[in-house]
C-alpha cells in the first residue's frame, strides 16, 4: 500500500495560497468601498443626508455596512 504524501501536499499549499489571496482581495475591496462610501457621505450636506434618511452620526455604520456587503 502506497500513500502519496507529495500529491496531497502539493494541493494544500496552492489551496491555502488561493484562499489567502481571495481573503486579501476581499479585504481590499471592503476597505475601498468603506473609504469611498464614507468620503462621499461626509462630503454631503446635512440636508442631502437627511433626504437619504441618514444623520451625520450614522455615516460610520453605513460605511461599515456597505463594506460588508461588497
Amino acid at each position: 500500500m502506497t500513500i502519496s504524501v507529495a500529491h496531497r501536499g502539493s494541493h494544500a499549499p496552492a489551496s491555502l495560497f488561493s484562499r489567502l489571496k481571495e481573503a486579501f482581495a476581499r479585504k481590499i475591496t471592503e476597505m475601498r468601498v468603506y473609504a469611498q462610501t464614507r468620503s462621499e457621505l461626509e462630503a454631503m450636506s446635512d440636508r442631502d443626508l437627511a433626504d437619504l434618511g441618514i444623520t451625520r452620526f450614522m455615516i460610520e455604520d453605513v460605511a461599515v455596512d456597505a463594506a460588508r456587503r461588497a
